[in-house]
């Protein structure tokens, strides 16, 4: 008789501590924290670029920024590293970007050299003008340049404009699909302020439509998807232990197979690959990842 002990969230803990140099000793802090710096940073992926006729109209697009907004279309069309353009508060585990949990939207600096110290160490030097990006797996939205405020840019709401304006399908997934909606006209710093008080209030571009945020902060002011993330992976975590248990005849004879021993006790933990999560049978070395509603072996 084969017995299955698994310790997910202890392993998973001191994975997260270790990868983060984190202190934090709770679980689900140490996701947050995770989550949060690996939603901040792009993946080095090659991109189809689409530009918004009111960018190609700035200013700045067509003359002063030219160039670095030239090598970053570059970068994107060939999976460059694009994170050199972002905050220098992208490795902070626990800062969370507005624009980014609001709107989905990256901020690029538009600076050219790359700085060999402070704050944006290895990073190019910050700029008060800031290019929105929306970056997608196989996709990034050049929107507009606004200023580094937190009213005329970060949530300003001039970027679900253009977008809506531009590429209405990107919103398409988050409208509001009610009769008779009627629309309130406020200030862009009540706007803001609404926001930043976790108050879930609708976009609308014009009369009788209107859009819920493609993202949002929690109760806790932090990143709602973030937060749906936490729950769901315990959640996995949970499922994947009964799963093993109920299914420990199967899982002791594919291991045998494998490995040609017959182990009495299988112990299953958590690792760290490839930016994910993955679970681990510690006997064998064996990785198993979830596929839809199955557990399947981890390929690298």
């Amino acid at each position: 008789m084969t017995i299955i002990i698994c310790n997910f969230k202890e392993s998973l803990i001191i994975n997260l501590q270790m990868s983060l140099g984190s202190k934090s000793t709770e679980c689900s802090d140490l996701l947050r924290q995770f989550f949060n710096v690996q939603k901040k940073r792009i993946i080095e992926n090659s991109r189809r670029v689409h530009i918004s006729k009111e960018l190609e109209q700035h200013q700045l697009f067509k003359y002063e920024k030219k160039s670095v907004i030239s090598r970053i279309i570059n970068k994107i069309e060939n999976g460059e590293d694009l994170n050199i353009y972002l905050s220098d508060k992208q490795n902070e585990l626990d800062h969370s970007d507005l624009t980014l949990s609001i709107m989905g939207l990256h901020h690029f600096h538009l600076g050219e050299i790359i700085q060999k110290g402070g704050t944006r160490k290895g990073l190019v030097k910050g700029t008060k003008s800031l290019l929105f990006i929306k970056i997608e797996e196989q996709d990034a939205y050049l929107i507009d340049i606004l200023s580094h405020d937190i009213t005329s840019g970060f949530l300003n709401r001039q970027l679900l404009h253009i977008i809506y304006k531009n590429w209405p399908q990107l919103l398409e997934p988050f409208r509001i699909n009610r009769g008779g909606i009627e629309y309130t006209e406020i200030t862009e710093e009540d706007f803001t302020k609404l926001i930043q008080l976790q108050i879930n209030i609708p976009y609308s571009p014009e009369y009788g439509i209107a859009y819920f945020f493609p993202g949002g902060l929690s109760k806790k002011n932090t990143d709602s998807d973030i937060e749906n993330d936490i729950f769901r992976l315990l959640d996995a975590l949970e499922k994947t232990e009964c799963f093993l248990k109920n299914k420990t005849r199967d899982i002791a004879e594919y291991i045998r197979q494998v490995t040609g021993i017959r182990y009495n006790v299988l112990r299953f933990s958590t690792e760290l690959r490839d930016g994910g999560i993955v679970i681990i049978n510690s006997n064998s070395g064996l990785l198993f990842v979830w596929d839809n509603l199955f557990l399947i072996p981890y390929k690298a």
